[in-house]
């Protein structure tokens, strides 16, 4: 996660783009099978899917 985020911070891209990369970068390692790689193919697609919304305030 916090690869996604600090590689989005570098790229000094919006809050939702480095929060949709954290969470597709941390999905795609969690999938992998090798220790410390990642399925760039899956992180890809779901870098396509993953989206971020802000969340209603609480009452």
């Amino acid at each position: 996660m916090a690869a996604g985020l600090l590689s989005g911070l570098a790229e000094d891209l919006p809050w939702p783009g480095r929060l949709a990369r954290a969470a597709a970068l941390s999905a795609a390692t969690a999938a992998a099978s090798a220790a410390g790689g990642f399925d760039r193919p899956l992180y890809e697609e779901l870098l396509g899917r993953v989206r971020v919304a802000e969340a209603a305030p609480a009452v």
